[in-house]
């Protein structure tokens, strides 16, 4: 959803053509990186038969298995904000592939901080009360969305569900309805460390410009 009602309208335009992909999980499940091993089989895969293209990832950097690169690491432990997290393990698993047709990218720290942008989109949205999006304000009112922790009650999902229920069962439909309406532009600018991410896809773009 994201790729393609998002990142598609913008770069297939500029020639850098996206196609998304899910990782499988186990046996009949996509999506979501529950076991390090499980994915890089299929990272390298992807890497390997790339030919002329690049592969990315939109790995949630919440809940990381331990067994991910660096996850473990003591360095790590000692990191402190997301994007420092963030450039690190991006930098470990680029390095643990070892192909220079991988640009590493984690979500600092999940998808629904991008939905922290602008929370009052969630209005007109079915259930979704004034009081609702009170809420959803106060709880950015502090943070800036990539800035919101990953606790397991604290993540930026955990707090669209606390204040908003519903999304917890219906979180691909009210994601792609309300993802659209903040735009990427918006985005952006609210998100530096996912902003620096799409910088990579920004100078991929003007290559194939002028190739």
């Amino acid at each position: 959803m994201f790729i393609n009602k998002l990142l598609k309208p913008v770069y297939q335009p500029r020639g850098l053509y996206l196609k998304p992909l899910l990782v499988e999980t186990s046996k009949g499940h996509r999506g979501g990186v529950v076991n390090y091993q499980k994915i890089k089989t299929q990272i390298i895969y992807a890497c390997n038969n790339a030919k002329n293209d690049y592969v990315s990832t939109l790995f949630d950097l919440y809940r990381l298995p331990e067994n991910f690169p660096g996850k473990s690491a003591a360095e790590y432990a000692r990191l402190r904000g997301g994007h420092e997290k963030a450039v690190y393990l991006e930098r470990c698993l680029s390095e643990d592939i070892g192909s220079r047709k991988l640009i590493a990218n984690l979500m600092v720290h999940e998808f629904e901080a991008l939905l922290f942008v602008q929370p009052e989109c969630f209005r007109d949205e079915h259930l979704v009360t004034p009081k609702v999006i009170k809420q959803l304000l106060a709880e950015k009112a502090n943070n800036a969305p990539e800035e919101i922790n990953d606790g397991a009650e604290t993540a930026p999902s955990k707090r669209i569900i606390k204040a908003f229920p519903p999304y917890k069962r219906g979180k691909l439909g009210y994601s792609s309805l309300i993802a659209p309406k903040i735009g990427l532009e918006a985005m952006r600018q609210t998100c530096p460390h996912f902003n620096g991410r799409l910088a990579r896809f920004d100078e991929l773009a003007n290559l194939a410009r002028y190739s």
